[in-house]
């Protein structure tokens, strides 16, 4: 059980929780992009671990496909490695970079981008995926509130939709949560058949999107 895989599992639960709310469902619906989101009617939140480098390696071929390429990338998760632990006698601290992104238009202002990628579908996300940590028994928990440091992203401007841009071949915004940690209980190794077959379900779609 790797620390991608804890994170694969807390994404795939993430989704599930997502596509059983009404009320999200119907919001998103309001988005630009939502039917490049929704297949079946049902959300696909991604995972893509890996550096930089290798993320934006699969998102540049990804966008070659114009057919499938935007159902099999937004929205996403992207863990960024490395991933630094710290082992104590009865939990392992986990440091991980993570980045929640969905697409925008490049001619968006700060204000559509807030009311288009933020509101309906970045923070819904966000905060679904930190009560998915919270209500995962075998993380440290703190009383009343799980602390965390996050960035809303919103790339208006033409230097950084240019990055953007390059970097996975689409306009993105992002929430952003550097240095995100968890503690994981040693009691988690006992879970770690089902958090490693829920991570590999994050996945499982693909073929059911591409032979459509």
């Amino acid at each position: 059980m790797t620390p991608n895989e804890i994170i694969g599992s807390l994404i795939y639960r993430t989704n599930n929780a997502l596509n059983g709310n009404a009320k999200f469902l119907q919001a998103i619906r309001q988005y630009e992009y939502y039917p490049a989101l929704l297949h079946d009617d049902r959300l696909h939140l991604w995972h893509f671990p890996g550096t930089a480098n290798e993320i934006s390696d699969v998102f540049q071929e990804l966008s070659k496909s114009t057919l499938f390429g935007a159902k099999l990338k937004f929205p996403a998760i992207l863990n960024f490695q490395s991933v630094i632990q710290e082992h104590q006698k009865d939990f392992t601290v986990m440091r991980i970079n993570l980045a929640i992104i969905t697409p925008v238009l490049d001619e968006w202002t700060t204000q559509v981008r807030e009311e288009q990628a933020y509101k309906l579908v970045l923070k819904p996300i966000e905060d679904e995926f930190i009560r998915q940590v919270q209500r995962f028994r075998h993380f440290q928990i703190p009383t009343g509130h799980y602390p965390y440091v996050s960035a809303y992203v919103p790339t208006t401007g033409k230097a950084l939709n240019s990055v953007m841009k390059f970097m996975y071949g689409d306009f993105v915004d992002a929430i952003e949560l550097p240095n995100f940690t968890i503690k994981v209980l040693k009691t988690c190794e006992d879970m770690s058949e089902i958090i490693e077959s829920e991570s590999i379900k994050v996945t499982e779609e693909i073929k059911k999107i591409v032979t459509r």
